[in-house]
This record gives structure tokens, sequence and C-alpha cells, in this order.
């Protein structure tokens, strides 16, 4: 027998957000599967951690996907010119990850349409 669910959704608004960034990340080729979403959010967390070098290393991809979904990605990636993979000048036997300025305009583009989507709703004072 089915029973309807007794609990409500917390907060509508961001439920609304979450839904328009999830339509509007459907129209990015790059985002469209999990396992590109997945590196596409690696590759920006690397970011966090270190935003002046911008690199990644390869090895250090380990991500919800399988190995093999995740080098196709980067592949992909590669061939949008999302990111270019470059020997490691300090480690000739390690490759790195670099983000192009395609994806870091692509990344901007993604914080800036989401602080829009909250705006709508909220008014944002950064702590």
């Amino acid at each position: 027998m089915d029973k309807e669910a007794n609990q409500k959704i917390e907060n509508i608004h961001f439920l609304e957000i979450f839904i328009e960034m999830n339509n509007w990340e459907g129209h990015d080729k790059a985002l469209l599967t999990l396992s590109g979403r997945d590196l596409y959010i690696q590759i920006a967390a690397g970011l966090l951690t270190d935003p002046k070098s911008s690199i990644l290393n390869l090895k250090s991809i380990q991500g919800h996907v399988t190995d093999r979904s995740t080098r196709n990605r980067l592949k992909e990636f590669q061939n949008l010119g999302l990111v270019q993979v470059a020997y490691n000048k300090y480690d000739a036997r390690t490759k790195r990850i670099v983000p192009t300025d395609k994806l870091i305009s692509m990344l901007n583009s993604h914080i800036r349409y989401l602080k829009k989507l909250i705006e709508k709703k909220y008014i944002l004072i950064e702590k």
C-alpha cells in the first residue's frame, strides 16, 4: 500500500533554486553526465585549495564514478577546450590538469547564475 509522505519541504525557495540550477546546467554539454559534473566539481574544488596554481595532479582525481568514466570525461573536457593535461615539471612521471580560461569562464558563469537565483529570494550579505 502506498503511503503519502508526512514530511514537508523545509524551504521551498531553496528547492526552486536547486531545480532552476539543474535546468540551467542541463544546457552545458560538459555537465550532462554524472562523471562530467563530478570532474567539473573536483576541478573547482582544486581551485579552492590552491587558486593561484590552478593545477590538479591527475592522480588526485577520485570522484564518485569509475576511473574509466573519469578518463573519458577528461578527454571530453580536453576536446571542449576546458582543460589541458601536461606533465608535471617537478616530476615527469606524473601529469597535471590545467584548467583553461574557458573553464574558468564557465565556473564564473555558474557562480553568477547561482548568485542571481539566490538574490531573487534573499538578500546576500557576505560574512
